[in-house]
């Protein structure tokens, strides 16, 4: 699947990585929308923190395209909002929550994310 990645060489290239494997605590969440801010242009001029290889991309909202077995409250073709202190899924309606910074980001086709709250 496609996904916007900083090199080493500090460049941002689209890049093709694998599919996300999904667990039976995780739902996948297909990326509609992924801000780039501040956060992603201090990633490529900080070599010292961003070693490379790295998903840009942390605010992010998208849907449901796959549930995992022990998965109850969610349902395929949910919309929500991924927020970015812990990857966690919220309803979009109640996506007001406060964004941080990640280590790797959202900026490609689908992502995991665990169920809880």
């Amino acid at each position: 699947m496609p996904a916007v990645v900083l090199t080493a060489e500090r460049e941002i290239v689209l890049e093709e990585r694998p599919c996300p494997t999904l667990r039976p605590d995780q739902v996948i969440v297909e990326v509609e929308l992924c801000g780039i801010c501040g956060s992603d242009l201090h990633a490529a001029l900080m070599p010292q923190v961003y070693h490379g290889d790295c998903i840009l991309g942390h605010e992010s909202t998208g849907h449901i395209v796959a549930v995992g077995a022990e998965i109850a409250e969610w349902v395929v073709g949910q919309r929500v909002a991924i927020n970015p202190n812990g990857n966690i899924v919220t309803p979009l309606s109640d996506a007001l929550s406060a964004f941080d910074l990640l280590r790797s980001g959202r900026i490609m086709k689908a992502l995991i994310a665990p169920s809880q709250q």
